[in-house]
């Protein structure tokens, strides 16, 4: 049995890896954002390093929180950040053919988007861990003052 791969197959795998990837990327910063939402909480004495999240976020990320650690705030615009380079990949891919030209900057935004996502990766869990530690550090503190 001989299979042949045309070239239109090919491009439409490509089209599909990559569509697949930015809505990977897009869905696991957005739920680690809103897990890590829930796991810190809001405390009053860190309220410098809290946001309240404007209506369109809370819409679209389903936000019940009044206020969020400004890293995460950030971080739920930026899962957003995966979308639109999807939206940019499959517009400079559809014109690749018109303007050989274009696939170089193509290439280099699909490279780039598993680095941004590997980055992003680590910048968002140093926060958590400081965000994290001082909570369990102050919750104690507030214990012993109560069991005292």
């Amino acid at each position: 049995m001989n299979i042949n791969i045309t070239e239109t197959d090919s491009y439409i795998h490509f089209i599909c890896g990559v569509v697949c990837i930015s809505i990977l990327f897009y869905i696991c910063t957005r739920n680690r954002a809103k897990y890590m939402i829930t796991k810190i909480g809001y405390n009053e004495k860190f309220s410098v390093k809290y946001v309240k999240p404007n209506r369109l976020i809370r819409k679209h990320f389903n936000i019940k929180e009044n206020y969020i650690p400004k890293y995460l705030y950030f971080e739920l615009w930026f899962s957003l950040l995966f979308i639109i380079l999807l939206i940019i990949e499959i517009i400079l891919y559809s014109f690749v053919n018109l303007f050989p030209d274009l696939i170089i900057p193509l290439f280099i935004l699909i490279i780039a988007q598993p680095i941004i996502g590997i980055i992003n990766l680590v910048w968002l869990f140093i926060p958590y861990f400081i965000y994290l530690d001082s909570f369990k550090k102050i919750k104690n503190k507030f214990k012993k003052k109560e069991q005292k």
